[in-house]
C-alpha cells in the first residue's frame, strides 16, 4: 500500500518538485494501518485505546494537515501514539508470560521496530523548521537529521523482516 504512495513521492523529488502533500498523506495512513495492527495482537490492548488513538491520528490530520510543508505535529503525535501502544504491548507481554522464545515471537519484533523508529523520530519532527524543513534547515543539518530518519526507517524495516523470518518457528518452545 504505502509504495503506491511513494512512486509518485519519487517521481516529484527526481522532478524536483514539491512532495509534501503525499509525504504526509502516507504518514496518516501508515499511522492508521499501524494503530489498526494492534487490534490482531494476542495481547489484548484495550479496543477503547485503538480507536481513540485512531481518533486522534484523524483529528490531528484535520487540523495539521498540509499540502506544501511538512506536517510536523501529525507526526509527532502519530509517534506518541506507538510509543504508548509499544508500552502497553511489552506490558503485556511480559505480564501473560505465554511467550516462552520472545525472539521467536514475530509482534516482539515489529513493535520493537515501531519503537525504536517512534523514539528516535519524535525530536526531529518536534524541531522540524530546524532539522529537516527543506525551506528553513541549513543544508547540513538537513541532511543530517534526514538521514537519521531514513536509518530508522531502514531499521524499521529491518526488524519487520527478522519478524517475518522467525513467524516460522515456534515461540511456544
Amino acid at each position: 500500500m504505502l509504495i503506491i504512495l511513494d512512486i509518485p513521492m519519487w517521481y516529484l523529488a527526481l522532478h524536483k518538485q514539491n512532495n509534501y502533500l503525499w509525504a504526509n498523506i502516507q504518514e496518516i495512513l501508515s499511522a492508521f494501518l499501524w494503530i489498526l495492527s494492534f487490534l490482531w495482537l494476542k495481547e489484548k490492548i484495550p479496543r477503547w485505546l485503538i480507536w481513540s488513538s485512531l481518533l486522534i491520528v484523524l483529528f490531528t490530520s484535520i487540523l495539521d494537515f498540509r499540502f506544501m510543508h511538512y506536517a510536523s505535529w501529525i507526526r509527532v503525535v502519530n509517534r506518541f501514539l506507538f510509543i504508548v501502544l509499544s508500552f502497553i504491548f511489552f506490558t503485556r507481554l511480559l505480564d501473560d508470560l505465554k511467550v516462552k522464545n520472545i525472539l521467536n515471537y514475530p509482534p516482539f519484533w515489529l513493535i520493537s521496530g515501531l519503537m525504536i523508529m517512534a523514539c528516535g523520530t519524535t525530536l526531529i519532527f518536534v524541531f522540524t523548521e530546524v532539522t529537516i524543513s527543506y525551506e528553513d534547515a541549513q543544508d547540513e543539518i538537513y541532511m543530517f537529521f534526514s538521514d537519521i530518519n531514513d536509518i530508522l526507517k531502514i531499521i524499521l524495516m529491518f526488524f519487520i523482516s527478522v519478524g517475518f523470518w522467525v513467524s516460522k518457528y515456534s515461540y511456544h518452545e
